[in-house]
């Protein structure tokens, strides 16, 4: 499942002429799957662990970081030492009330990661237990 959502993630993107990076992550943030096609630039790999903090430290999308270090130092903190920490892209995997992993994307120049990330999650979610 993991590759099925990290493809449909840059199959998304790439409808949108955008290419991306993707990791799946498991429930320990270890990398299940990672793809990133020869388009997709450097930069959008370095890019991915730091976006990917924000769900396992919250349970909530990357792209609520900003807006939650308003109120929590401990992610204000993370933000400060790497900017990705604070970037849109990275959304958690949840079954019942457990999150068991994250999809990560980075490379859209549009920003559209996090839109790219959903995609890649709807396309499992029914079939997650």
């Amino acid at each position: 499942l993991a590759v099925e959502a990290a493809l449909e993630a840059i199959n998304h993107c790439k409808a949108d002429k955008q290419d991306v990076s993707v990791q799946v992550t498991d429930s320990a943030n270890e990398i299940v799957v990672l793809i990133s096609p020869n388009a997709a630039g450097m930069r959008s790999l370095r890019l991915l662990k730091g976006k990917a903090i924000t769900p396992y430290m919250t349970g909530k999308p990357s792209s609520a970081a900003r807006d939650l270090a308003r109120t929590d130092p401990v992610i204000a903190v993370r933000i400060a030492g790497d900017v990705a920490v604070g970037y849109p892209g990275s959304v958690p995997i949840v079954v019942g009330n457990d999150m068991i992993g994250a999809i990560t994307v980075s490379g859209a120049q549009n920003n559209t990661d996090e839109a790219c990330a959903n995609a890649g999650l709807s396309k499992i979610q029914a079939r997650l237990k």
